[in-house]
């Protein structure tokens, strides 16, 4: 994958964020918004997600993030969160993938 394809999808989810933070009620309970909230570390866990084609264990990413120094606990909201807004999805239990 090269950078400018890295860059330009950071950006793709950058303006998806801003375009709900501009036209949706600020609500702490939309997935959405909470995103939004949390934004640098569910850019993290994309970055650590892309360019897998097969699904990855929930637990390999937490090891990951820490590494990035995303805490478990904010690794495991995030996650939660990718999945309510459909950007993750959990084929089987305890490993995600990108849609």
């Amino acid at each position: 994958m090269t950078t400018t394809k890295i860059y330009s999808e950071l950006q793709e989810i950058k303006h998806r964020l801003v375009a709900i933070e501009e036209h949706l009620l600020i609500d702490t309970t939309d997935p959405f918004l909470q995103v939004k909230q949390h934004q640098s570390q569910t850019l993290t866990l994309i970055g650590i997600m892309r360019g897998q084609t097969l699904p990855i264990q929930r637990e390999t990413i937490i090891k990951e993030a820490e590494k990035k120094g995303v805490d478990r606990e904010a690794t495991l909201h995030c996650l939660e969160l990718l999945r309510k807004t459909g950007e993750i999805y959990e084929p089987k239990k305890g490993f995600v993938r990108r849609i």
